[in-house]
């Protein structure tokens, strides 16, 4: 009881300091998952889909990594999680530390920004499928044909549709920024 009160008061306390929606903490050994919200559940790897990100994580046998999926214990908002391994001083894994920031969030954020800066800004995938952002039309086709440079970042003007094109490949999420603006002379 003092471990779960302990762990709920850190995480809450953590995630509020860096502003995340989410946070936990998953024991390897005894699969107990702790969340700011207080102790969530025993995980069950062989039966509950839901934990089936666990599994997945430790079979990248990566120090962190980047997903997007419900979160449970949080209303089930769809959100980006880093998962991070827990190894001991010996570097035997103890477990994994998750933060996240539910999308409908950062898709305020990026709104916020979009209306500052007259800007459209998304993120796609490597199949490019908007995974984040407010553009509702079609982009498979502006982008993906282009040739990217060596460092992942490629520029083009639109003269069809009179707008700067920037993006920028993002490795640690498999994600390219996209960064829409139209030409405005005025504004030379």
């Amino acid at each position: 009881e003092e471990t779960q009160r302990r762990f709920k008061e850190y995480l809450k306390d953590f995630g509020k300091h860096f502003n995340y929606s989410t946070i936990s903490i998953i024991s390897d050994k005894t699969k107990k998952y702790y969340t700011n919200l207080g102790f969530n559940k025993v995980m069950d790897l062989e039966n509950d889909p839901h934990d089936i990100w666990y599994k997945l994580f430790l079979d990248l046998n990566t120090t962190f990594d980047f997903d997007m999926d419900f979160d449970e214990p949080n209303n089930n908002k769809w959100t980006l999680f880093a998962n991070v391994r827990i190894n001991n001083s010996k570097g035997e894994y103890l477990g994994v530390t998750g933060f996240g920031r539910d999308l409908a969030y950062m898709k305020d954020i990026l709104a916020k920004l979009e209306n500052l800066h007259k800007l459209k800004i998304y993120f796609i995938d490597d199949k490019g499928n908007m995974v984040l952002g407010s553009l509702a039309d079609n982009i498979k086709d502006r982008l993906l044909s282009k040739e990217k440079r060596k460092d992942g970042e490629y520029f083009k003007f639109d003269e069809e549709e009179d707008r700067f094109i920037a993006a920028r490949y993002i490795e640690q999420i498999g994600w390219t920024l996209v960064v829409e603006r139209k030409k405005d002379l005025s504004e030379l």
